[in-house]
């Protein structure tokens, strides 16, 4: 193919001309591609028809091959389809909505892609009828997002996966993001998955990379991990690994709600990570947090002032930061929800063995010489593991997958899961189960070079840290309340707390009293009132209840003979005989049942 656009630029517009002349006659109508009225098209690229004559050029080769719409007879467009000058096809499924104004938006599409345009709003205006006026007798569907459409999986770099009756196409206005892949599914295993073995937070991030394909099949919604901990500690590292497996681009939290959303969407059914939550601030991180956890995109207004649909998603995503979201959150003033820590579970960077998130070096150095490692072998082998995985999974019958999903899932946390943990915990436990499963999967299917159990193991030993870190297998609610108790307790034991004899005028703001074991002046019981516990140190939660009867089982209250969570005290001062509760810090004992 002669790009006639790039002759103009180098010989002059008679060059053109003279090519044109001499260019090979219309294809035979009976054997040719469709073609608009009025429009001709040959080897040399579209012209206009000038009566049975080559008129004035528009652009390279270009052919509209079917007319796309949805399953619901919507979202209209056309399928665009060109060689670019290294002879590499291209396939575009351009949405109907694009040709409403000038087309400045699918001609930067196509020029990025290798087709060449004449110069001139003549040109441009050619093309836009061209595009147009086709009415080819071909359909194909169109979706606008990726993930899976009954029973195939189409990606974003076009390839379907599975089979149906009729052609697909993602169909979208916008650029999509790029899928690399360099070296070999093989190579990948060799010199990154294999790497991964023995490293909890390792398999979990690859895995995870896996388990955004199996939601479909869980019935789960989106929701993601966040590992937490400080700079330098291979939290980035992980996130790398992660994406080898699709070979995307690594995102970051310092973003705009658009992007982020753009890339939710794109995402569908697949894997995001997300670097360094410190970056950016509190109502952002509770913003993007809360949209992806939930899986829709923002309702806005387009510039007419009519709402524009939302965007529903299913994705797995693994984000990285050197505090967590509830502490981001609290920048603001401002306390994180249940909600949001189930969303977005985190799990702290150290991974126990002095070498932060490392547990196995597989011979290197130290921990900073395997980071290095890992950071070349995934910028060298990247994306294939992703289509294996996808090729196989298609191949799969879709109820087998969803019944062996539900076995699978009820197994792993019968296994690991406390049988009286809170409903937050058993939500969390299935997001963990379901990236153990994609881990063992994928070993099973030969995509992860891993032993039998590898991701199992993995993602438990994960999944304790988190419960461990959370306080335990009571309710966010209940965790944060105790918490408030103690850190109360820490910050006013001794400025609001007087001794229990001490003149009531001698102290602003009382919040109870303070008693002393005799024999032991480590041991020192705090009366609070129990109004004060309730509203201040508390906030009227309505969960208090449930929190004081947690603090009995863990000690940090003492109850009556009975098990009320107050006792009766005779206060100094005139005050009488009142019930205040008995707070025992050196009795706590934290609660983590497995």
């Amino acid at each position: 193919m002669t790009d006639f656009n790039d002759m103009h630029q180098k010989e002059g517009l008679a060059a053109v001309k003279d090519r044109i002349d001499k260019a090979e006659a219309p294809r035979n109508a009976a054997t040719s591609p469709y073609i608009p009225f009025g429009f001709i098209v040959n080897d040399m690229g579209v012209f206009r028809d000038n009566h049975g004559d080559l008129g004035s050029p528009v652009c390279s080769p270009l052919y509209i091959e079917a007319l796309t719409r949805d399953n619901n007879s919507k979202n209209w467009g056309r399928l665009l389809v060109w060689t670019d000058p290294d002879k590499k096809k291209h396939e575009y499924a351009m949405p109907g909505s694009m040709m409403a104004e000038d087309g400045a938006e699918y001609r930067r599409i196509l020029l990025d892609n290798g087709l060449s345009i004449f110069p001139g709003r003549p040109s441009q205006n050619a093309l836009h009828e061209y595009i147009m006026m086709a009415k080819p007798e071909v359909r194909a569907v169109s979706v606008n997002i990726p993930g899976w459409h009954g029973k195939r999986y189409i990606s974003l770099d076009g390839i379907i996966y599975g089979q149906d009756s009729e052609r697909a196409f993602l169909q979208v206005s916008s650029t999509l993001p790029k899928l690399v892949k360099r070296g070999t599914l093989e190579s990948w295993q060799k010199s990154v998955a294999l790497f991964a073995q023995g490293n909890s937070r390792l398999v979990l991030a690859i895995s995870a990379a896996f388990a955004g394909p199996l939601l479909y099949f869980a019935g789960e919604g989106s929701g993601g991990f966040h590992i937490a901990g400080a700079s330098s500690g291979g939290k980035t590292t992980a996130l790398r690994v992660a994406v080898s497996v699709w070979g995307i681009a690594l995102r970051s939290w310092r973003t705009t709600d658009n992007a982020a959303e753009s890339w939710a969407r794109f995402a569908n059914d697949g894997f995001l990570a997300i670097d360094e939550l410190g970056q950016v601030d509190g109502k952002a991180a509770d913003q993007m947090a809360y949209m992806l956890g939930n899986g829709q995109t923002k309702g806005r207004s387009n510039k007419d002032g009519i709402a524009r649909d939302t965007t529903e998603f299913r994705l797995v995503f693994l984000s990285t930061g050197e505090i967590g979201l509830a502490d981001k959150i609290g920048e603001r003033k401002i306390k994180a929800k249940a909600g949001q820590a189930v969303r977005m579970l985190e799990i702290p960077d150290d991974a126990g063995k002095g070498m932060r998130l490392f547990e196995e070096l597989h011979g290197h150095f130290n921990a900073d010489v395997f980071a290095k490692y890992l950071r070349q072998a995934t910028e060298e082998n990247q994306g294939y593991a992703a289509s294996a995985w996808l090729e196989k999974l298609a191949e799969m019958s879709a109820e087998n997958l969803r019944e062996a999903i539900s076995e699978l899932t009820k197994a792993w946390m019968e296994e690991h899961v406390s049988l009286h943990a809170d409903g937050q915990v058993m939500r969390a436990a299935r997001r963990f189960a379901l990236v153990a499963i994609a881990g063992e999967l994928a070993a099973a299917l030969g995509i992860v070079p891993w032993p039998d159990k590898e991701a199992s193991n993995a993602i438990a030993r994960c999944f304790h840290d988190w419960l461990s870190a959370r306080g335990g297998n009571d309710s966010y609610e209940v965790h944060e309340g105790i918490k408030a108790i103690r850190d109360f307790i820490d910050r006013f034991g001794n400025s609001r707390f007087p001794p229990l004899h001490t003149p009531i005028d001698q102290v602003r703001d009382r919040a109870g009293f303070q008693v002393t074991n005799l024999k032991n002046d480590d041991e020192v019981t705090y009366l609070v009132f129990p109004d004060v516990l309730r509203s201040e140190i508390l906030g009227g939660s309505k969960n208090a209840s449930a929190i004081l009867k947690a603090a009995v089982q863990q000690g940090l209250i003492e109850p009556d003979s009975r098990g009320k969570t107050s006792r009766p005290v005779n206060l100094p001062g005139g005050l009488g005989k009142k019930r205040m509760i008995h707070v025992t810090p050196f009795n706590y004992k934290e609660e983590i049942t497995s």
